[in-house]
Parts: structure tokens; C-alpha cells; sequence
């Protein structure tokens, strides 16, 4: 029986901070910490869990010269919230950057599970392609995420088909022959809604030559971070949120070989009432895979910095360059007043809560033989009647279904898809206009 699985993943919604802070002005930034966590001193390099909300409270932060702090992701995969209600000091490195798509090894990209990592926050490569002779068929899949980069449709004639670069503030490249568009760009510039970048594509490969041949697997994208004091920031190390680098292609007796897509950059957020350092902050994306055929960058991510007074060489040091602004409160997740929404049920069948967005384990399972049309049920919260939910839907052909669904009536709407069989993805945004 031919079953047709989907997963969704909620993201949150983007024009929250003018809907909540338009008008408002404070003469001290507080970042909200209670200290629980106490002091987060890392002198040595060591990978610290995300909790399961993504929110760390600390009294201080300090990273020494020489030492890199990793924060692996949590379950649902969160973005990191950083507070701390003393200074925070970072000489060394804060690590939330995307993986490098995995270089091929003939069949190791092609098998599920071996995606590159999104850094916290962010979203996966995808994974390249396991050529026809070897037993499969030729074509990758796409990046993970709402601007995950497109894998191509077709294998090319005589050279592989390259995968698209993850998009986030900026879009993905186009991979040398892919006949497929720029992911969407997306993203919050008060970064109150905090998300990481997408995930590049995988490569494809032609089999019609013989000899050794295999395709890299696409760069995850850039994690999301917010570090806030009550007190003061200092950098003269680096937060890493860079997205990961496309893996490349192998090729040998004639045999043409396609780069997979870099991982979009991810998202930084700096907030303190002084701001000072001269070392950077990175959210760019990564780079292409090489190959006969070349694969597309990933698209550059978000930072920006809130302060009354920032001094020495950060801002020019960073990249991409960073927004900036007073502070503004920060939101956590969760926040009574954070504008969200979610899929409740899909063809009649509820989905979990949280969802997993998981090809690996779907959040909904159902069994038509034929493509149907399938009503996809959304509630919101905190979002005005006559908002537009719009989605994006990757399939794991490569292809991508986009609907918008009629205005929100009642904090709810629903909206009927076509839905082929197979397996997919949900990703949603909310449109509407601030009322504040």
C-alpha cells in the first residue's frame, strides 16, 4: 500500500516586534534572567545541551581565549536564549554554525539519517544522490527549512544536476544546470521571532557513464541565537551562526560529478544596553560544492545589534553586516503575547503537539492510493482575523507546493491541497499588518 506521509513544522511569526514595541522606549535594558543557571564559565572546549524551551538564564557568561562553547540542539530544536543579569564575555567561540554537507562515499549521503546538521535553530542539509548503477536513482533531495535550497528533477544527460543553496534574509544560489528557482527568503528584521537558516540541496548525478560516481550532500544551515544582558556584552572572540558548506561530487573515467548547496547562514541577536569587542559575528552562508557542475552558496542569515552605545570593531567585523537599533525586550518562547499558529489536523487527522517536521518519523500517516486533496486545519494565536497563513510544502521528489489560505476568521482557517503521494514537509508564515 502506497503511503502518503507528512510533517509539519511551526515557525513563528515575523512583524511581532512592531505589533509589540512600536511607541516604546526604556532607559535601561533588562534582560529578564533570574539567575537560576548561575555562572557559564567555559574555559575549555566542551558542547553544552540546549535545554528543552532554548532558554539558558545565567547570572554571567564568560568564554576564554582558546575555548569553543558548541550548543547541540534540543528535541524541538529551538532557537538559544542566552540571558544573563551580569556581563557576558566571550573571547573564545560560541558554535551554533550548520555542518558541512557530507562528502560522498558512493552510498553514505544517499541514506536517510546522514544529513548535515542545522546548527540549534537551523534546518538540515539534504542528502545527495545515489546513482542508478549503484542501485538508485539518481535524483537528491532538497534542503530542509522555509527556504530550503531545491534539489533538481532530472539527472542531466551527459553531467550531474547541482543543488541549490539554502535561503534565509538572502536567497540560495542556483546550482550549475538545475532547473529549479531561489528558495524563498524569510525572516523577522527584529529578529523577536528568532529562526535558523535552511539547509542546501543535495547534488544529483547522470549514470549514463561508467566509473566511480557519487553526489555531496547539501551544507546545514546556520543556527539561531539571542545573547542579552542586563549589564554589558563584550565579543572579541566569534559567535559562529555560519551555514554549512556544500559537499562535493566524485567523479572518475569519464564519469561528470554535480555539488550539492550550502546551508543558509543563521540568525544572531545582541542585546545590552552597551555592546563592545572587536571580534565578530558570522551568519553567512555556506559555500558551494564543487564539481563538474557547481552548487549554489547558501544565502546569508540575519544579525543585528540593540544598544544605547556600542565601541570598537564589531559591527565592521561581522558578517553579513549587522542591523541595529535600541534595545527592545526580548520574547521568549512561549510568551503569552507571541503571535503563533499551528496545524492542527491534516486529512482529518490530528497532528502531534509539538510537531516533529520529521521525514524520518511523520507527524501524520494516511494511505489513498491516488493524489487527493487533503484539508489542512490551522489554529492561531494572537494573530488578527484577515492574516494570511501562507505554506510551503517540499515533497521528496523535489518538488514544492505553495497555497495561501483564506484571512483567519476567529483565530482559525483551513485550507484544501492537492497532495500527490509521498512524503513531505509543511512550513508555514503568517502575513497580516501590525496594529501597533
Amino acid at each position: 500500500m502506497i503511503r502518503k506521509s507528512f510533517s509539519h513544522t511551526k515557525t513563528l511569526v515575523a512583524g511581532l516586534a512592531a505589533a509589540l514595541l512600536a511607541g516604546s522606549a526604556f532607559a535601561q535594558f533588562v534582560s529578564g534572567s533570574n539567575g537560576e543557571d548561575g555562572e557559564l564559565l567555559v574555559a575549555s572546549n566542551m558542547t553544552l545541551p540546549l535545554q528543552d524551551d532554548g532558554v539558558h538564564e545565567y547570572t554571567t557568561i564568560t568564554i576564554e581565549a582558546g575555548a569553543t562553547l558548541t550548543i547541540s540542539p534540543n528535541a524541538n530544536n529551538t532557537p538559544v536564549f542566552f540571558l544573563a543579569s551580569g556581563p557576558i564575555v566571550v573571547n573564545g567561540t560560541i558554535n551554533v554554525a550548520g555542518a558541512n554537507g557530507l562528502q560522498p562515499s558512493n552510498t553514505a549521503p544517499s541514506v536517510p539519517g546522514n544529513e548535515a546538521d542545522g546548527g540549534a535553530g537551523g534546518y538540515a542539509g539534504g542528502l545527495g544522490a545515489l546513482p542508478v548503477p549503484l542501485g538508485g536513482d539518481g535524483i537528491a533531495t532538497s534542503g530542509q527549512g522555509p527556504g530550503g535550497g531545491l534539489a533538481s528533477l532530472s539527472i542531466g544527460a551527459t553531467i550531474g544536476r547541482a543543488g541549490n543553496g539554502g535561503s534565509h534574509r538572502a536567497a540560495g544560489g542556483i546550482g550549475s544546470g538545475s532547473e529549479q528557482p531561489a528558495a524563498p527568503t524569510y525572516g523577522d528584521p527584529l529578529l523577536q521571532t528568532l529562526r535558523g537558516g535552511s539547509g542546501g540541496a543535495g547534488s544529483n548525478y547522470q549514470a549514463t557513464q561508467e566509473g566511480t560516481r557519487s553526489s555531496g550532500g547539501g551544507g546545514g544551515g546556520g543556527g539561531a541565537i539571542l545573547l542579552a544582558s542586563s549589564d554589558s556584552i563584550t565579543i572579541d572572540g566569534i559567535v559562529d551562526a555560519r551555514g554549512g558548506n556544500g559537499g562535493g561530487g566524485v567523479f572518475s573515467d569519464g564519469g561528470g560529478s554535480s555539488g550539492a548547496g550550502g546551508g543558509a547562514g543563521g540568525a544572531i541577536r545582541v542585546v545590552a544596553d552597551t555592546v563592545s569587542g572587536t571580534g565578530q559575528l558570522l551568519a553567512s552562508g555556506g559555500a558551494a560544492g564543487a564539481g563538474t557542475s557547481i552548487g549554489g552558496a547558501g544565502g546569508n542569515g540575519w544579525i543585528r545589534i540593540e544598544t544605547f552605545a556600542v565601541s570598537g570593531t564589531l559591527p565592521a567585523n561581522s558578517r553579513p553586516g549587522p542591523l541595529s537599533g535600541a534595545p527592545n525586550p526580548v520574547v521568549r518562547p512561549g510568551d503569552a503575547n507571541l503571535p503563533s499558529f499551528r496545524i492542527v489536523s491534516i486529512g482529518g487527522i490530528d497532528v502531534p503537539e509539538p510537531a516533529s517536521g520529521s521525514l524520518a518519523a511523520p507527524d501524520v500517516i494516511f494511505t489513498p492510493q491516488t493524489p487527493s486533496t487533503v484539508t489542512i486545519v490551522i489554529e492561531t494565536e494572537n494573530i488578527p482575523d484577515g492574516a494570511i497563513i501562507n505554506l510551503r510544502i517540499p515533497l521528496e521528489t523535489g518538488e514544492v507546493l505553495t497555497v495561501s489560505t483564506p484571512p483567519v476568521v476567529n483565530d482559525g482557517t483551513s485550507v484544501d491541497v492537492m497532495i500527490p503521494n509521498g512524503f513531505g514537509v509543511i512550513y508555514g508564515s503568517a502575513e497580516f499588518n501590525p496594529t501597533r
